[in-house]
């Protein structure tokens, strides 16, 4: 009897280690989801320079109609 009673303790080893092992699988896809939500940041960070840049345009509209003005003096 006492070689079968060491079997069943065996086994119950091997489950826990296998439960174990399960919890490290779930942390990792907790750090995946994160990642996610940077890239998304990154996007809207995009769209501001885009403002920026019609900015620009709109001043270079005002240079030229300063150079007509001078024109019409002379």
């Amino acid at each position: 009897m006492s070689g079968s009673i060491e079997v069943s303790f065996n086994r119950r080893k091997k489950k826990k280690k296998k439960k174990k092992k399960k919890k490290k699988k779930k942390k990792k896809k907790k750090k995946k989801k994160k990642k996610k939500k940077k890239k998304k940041k990154k996007k809207k960070k995009k769209k501001k320079k885009k403002k920026k840049k019609k900015k620009k345009k709109n001043n270079k509209k005002k240079k030229n109609k300063k150079k007509k003005n001078k024109n019409k003096k002379n």
